[in-house]
């Protein structure tokens, strides 16, 4: 190793030991972190130009390596929703029938006792021309002995007194207050079949939301736990954790397999926060004790595919992922050979255009270059030394 390289390592590991001092000291005393807001300057194509790899060395200038820039962080996840009803009431057809009036809108407000809709159930004739009716009619010599005998305009002016008399209304009936979030029957006349759903009722007597998570995640939640959420025109309220479904989901909306988390809203931190049912909410989950991380500008963290990490929606605030990100950084150790270190991102800082990220090694050496995959495990070699 050459003594420009010994050199460089020596002092980073001293300026990482008076950093990790002066967070210390910074965080008990203010509880506050310093941010750094320096930009790291990309090196040049002059400078890249310059990079050579052979069998066993890699060729690299000055202006590639970086000394170790830590940070103290509280590790968190975070848990994101929309504000909805806590349930949902389904309201089915009890028996056939064939819709007669639909007495609520979508968005209606409903009390218990409410009618939703009307329906008419026709009982079929064959029930009612049984043997006792028969033997009614063959005791009067007067009238025709058998139905079967009357002419054909008899029999259809009976039939049609027999539906007119032996049909029954079936009101459906709201069961709790709410709103009509949804009607399923809608057409006036239509015949519906037995179970069929009419109209879907939003509880809205408390509110709920429910946020996903990787799996990995579960232990470090339980029930009952109290988080803080915030929507995102900044009005605070109190959310407690209620049901963990630790049956694992393939969330593909996520691109993660994952849990779901259920958390109940207090009807007084709901009217405190005046929330509505579609609010987009955010809040955080602190886990763990404070850990150190490493700043690295953001054009020296890579993907899977070794491509610059891109994700532009940590670019806005709050400027953090749900759960720390999978990519790599380049980084060389204090035995002087440079590997490809996975490590998770924890934030963006826009002000400096960095990464803050764990997994680097504390003791080595940040290398400002998009390098190709055979410069895994080379020895560094400094251009000019």
């Amino acid at each position: 190793m050459n003594a420009y390289l010994a050199v460089l390592l020596i002092s980073t590991i001293l300026a990482v030991i008076v950093s990790l001092f002066a967070f210390e000291v910074s965080y008990h005393n203010n509880h506050t972190l310093f941010f750094d807001v320096h930009k790291t300057p990309k090196p040049s194509a002059a400078d890249n130009a310059k990079i050579h790899i052979d069998a066993r060395t890699i060729t690299l200038t000055k202006t590639h390596l970086a000394e170790i820039k830590t940070e103290l962080y509280q590790p968190s996840f975070r848990l994101e929703g929309v504000v909805d009803a806590h349930q949902y009431i389904t309201l089915h057809l009890p028996d056939d029938g064939k819709l007669s009036t639909i007495e609520v809108k979508i968005g209606q407000r409903v009390s218990p006792g409410d009618v939703i809709a009307t329906f008419v159930q026709p009982t079929p004739i064959i029930d009612l021309i049984d043997n006792n009716y028969l033997d009614n009619q063959s005791n009067d010599s007067n009238k025709t002995t058998n139905i079967k005998e009357q002419t054909k305009e008899q029999t259809d002016k009976t039939l049609e007194s027999l539906t007119e008399t032996s049909t029954r209304n079936i009101a459906i009936i709201a069961p709790t207050f709410g709103f009509i979030a949804k009607i399923f029957t809608r057409y006036p006349q239509n015949n519906y079949k037995k179970s069929t759903p009419v109209a879907l009722i939003g509880d809205d007597s408390q509110f709920k939301l429910v946020s996903v998570l990787p799996k990995s995640y579960k232990r470090f939640i339980n029930d009952e736990k109290l988080v803080n959420f915030t929507t995102k025109d900044g009005r605070k309220f109190i959310g407690q954790i209620n049901k963990i479904d630790k049956s694992v989901q393939n969330l593909a909306n996520f691109g993660f397999s994952g849990i779901q988390i259920h958390i109940l809203i207090p009807k007084d931190e709901a009217e405190k926060a005046k929330l509505h049912i579609g609010d987009k909410v955010s809040g955080s989950v602190e886990y763990g004790q404070l850990t150190t991380g490493v700043l690295v500008p953001a054009f020296a963290v890579f993907d899977n595919a070794q491509s610059p990490f891109g994700l532009n929606t940590l670019k806005k605030p709050p400027y953090k992922p749900i759960t720390p990100l999978h990519a790599y950084v380049w980084e060389v150790g204090q035995d002087g050979y440079i590997t490809l270190a996975p490590v998770d991102v924890i934030e963006y800082r826009p002000k400096s255009d960095q990464y803050l990220v764990s997994g680097v090694t504390l003791t080595g050496l940040i290398v400002l270059a998009d390098l190709p995959k055979n410069a895994q495990n080379k020895l560094v070699k400094l251009e000019g030394f």
